[in-house]
């Protein structure tokens, strides 16, 4: 399964449920799972406005306005385009648009597809809550929760989903909470979105070195979870994720500890600099030292370091 099959059939299902529910696309309507047999199904309740991302926001603004139900799927890189239009038309005005943010972090398409920046603009939006999928089941239980908001939402993912790792069961109704996925009694890892799968391998390199890391899967960035935050107001924590450290989840957790005046060390690893490289996800992950093996060594060297 891929995340735009888990978009189609959601999407589709609540098209048949529910007149008010309607799909917009920018010109990418595989992203959605949107085969031309679903369009058709789907009628007005569908529509491609074109390369015109600005377009597709306001245009779910208005029709959110009127009483609808409108999900925008848009690249991560695309949205950026729609920044005004993000803010003023669906945020100020609390309307109930939901954005399905595709290609978020690095992709093999180049520098201008690069979906890295999502998290750091998104979560300036008043209101907003903001979500990074690690699984396609998460993705459907996400997409459902969306649905009982009236106030607009943003669901972040990847090209493919986080394999082997059990974020959220696809029929547990979502809640915008940090599940735990490993426990650990020296440090905590939180982990956002498809970064989830590189902290738990992360986590198992460490344990072998006798460092025992817990992972928390922390895929809702606006709101944070404060519970999970008080809980380790004493522990020593790493956030990572597949996004620039300046104004995503790598900025906001250590501005909520500064503000609780939590001096406990914290280490923060995500993108650093323009993300230039093409290839390879796998490579990609490596050049930023981003995949497991990189994350455990900087997690083991800092922790070092932070003893002495």
């Amino acid at each position: 399964r891929t995340y735009a099959d888990i978009t189609g059939e959601a999407l589709s299902t609540a098209i048949e449920r529910d007149s008010q529910v309607v799909g917009i696309t920018a010109a990418t309507p595989y992203i959605m799972g949107f085969t031309p047999e679903l369009r058709a199904a789907a009628g007005k309740q569908f529509v491609d406005v074109g390369i015109a991302e600005e377009h597709a926001v306001t245009m779910a603004a208005g029709l959110a306005a009127g009483g609808a139900r409108p999900f925008v799927a848009i690249y991560d890189s695309f949205l950026q385009r729609a920044y005004d239009q993000i803010l003023l038309d669906v945020c100020e005005q609390h309307l109930p648009v939901c954005f399905l943010v595709d290609r978020a972090g690095l992709i093999e398409d180049g520098v201008t597809h690069q979906g890295v920046y999502g998290n750091a603009f998104l979560t300036q939006m008043p209101g907003l809550t903001v979500l990074n999928a690690a699984t396609c089941d998460e993705l459907q239980a996400m997409i459902r929760y969306a649905l009982t908001l009236d106030a607009p939402v943003a669901i972040r993912y990847g090209k493919t989903e986080t394999e082997n790792v059990a974020v959220w069961p696809r029929e547990k109704p979502y809640a915008p909470m940090w599940p735990l996925l490993r426990t650990g009694d020296e440090l905590a890892i939180l982990a956002c979105g498809a970064m989830v799968g590189q902290a738990m391998r992360a986590a198992e390199l460490l344990d072998q070195q006798g460092l025992r890391c817990a992972v928390y899967a922390a895929d809702c960035i606006q709101p944070l979870d404060e519970n999970v935050l008080n809980q380790l107001k004493d522990s020593k924590l790493v956030t990572l994720e597949e996004g620039v450290v300046s104004g995503g989840l790598s900025s906001l957790v250590p501005a909520w500890r500064a503000a609780h005046g939590v001096c406990k060390p914290l280490l923060t690893l995500g993108v650093e600099g323009l993300c230039a490289t093409q290839g390879d996800h796998t490579l990609q992950l490596r050049a930023q030292g981003l995949d497991a093996e990189s994350v455990a060594r900087r997690i083991a060297q800092w922790n070092k370091e932070s003893k002495a």
